[in-house]
């Protein structure tokens, strides 16, 4: 395995929380990305960013109060530099943030980007996975990016926010998955966890 789990991976592997169909005709929400990452072996923390700001065409939008949301981590513009600062800087974690594109004067809602750089002189972050067919990676100010995710999520009426991943310990990493809501993988999840000592290793998830 020299070269990484990464050759055999594939986009298809990550429906364990929503249907790539699904996402695909409706995107997806801050929370099940933050599932896929660790139904793939990263250690994920979340930040949600609050207060929320309301966007003019989700006025009259629910907004979920702060009380009702389970397991909430609010993060502090400090926390996101600091964050961003150690990611950059190698200490083995990734920054992926959600935010609304009208921002930065973009089109369409949300987008989830990951955070290729930072310039500390300026305070700007490099955004990456933009949507290149229509914007290239660009490097925007941090207070900006931080008020971008505090604009609702109109599928959620939640602020958005960002998570920090790393890899998870040895031994708690996947290779490959496999998906239960498939007929002809069933009868081979029974057939593994038959076998000695893989017994723990395959779980079923219904």
């Amino acid at each position: 395995f020299s070269q990484g789990a990464w050759r055999w991976f594939d986009e298809r592997m990550l429906d364990c929380c929503e249907r790539l169909e699904e996402v695909e005709k409706k995107g997806i929400v801050f929370h099940k990305v933050a599932a896929i990452a660790a139904c793939n072996g990263a250690v994920v923390t979340p930040y949600h960013i609050h207060p929320p700001i309301v966007p003019p065409h989700l006025e009259g939008k629910e907004i979920v109060q702060e009380k009702d949301i389970p397991n909430l981590t609010k993060g502090t513009i400090e926390q996101f530099r600091a964050d961003i600062k150690a990611a950059c800087t190698g200490d083995g974690s990734y920054i992926i943030v959600s935010y609304g594109r009208m921002k930065f004067l973009q089109t369409g809602d949300g987008h989830f980007s990951p955070i290729g750089g930072y310039h500390p002189e300026r305070d700007l972050i490099l955004v990456m996975d933009v949507a290149r067919f229509k914007y290239p990676p660009h490097w925007v100010k941090l207070e900006d990016m931080w008020e971008a995710m505090r604009y609702i999520d109109a599928s959620t009426g939640m602020p958005r926010g960002y998570m920090r991943l790393r890899n998870a310990p040895f031994g708690r990493g996947t290779l490959l998955t496999l998906s239960t809501q498939r007929v002809l993988w069933q009868a081979h999840l029974r057939f593994f966890a038959s076998v000695d000592g893989l017994t723990n290793v395959f779980t079923q998830v219904q």
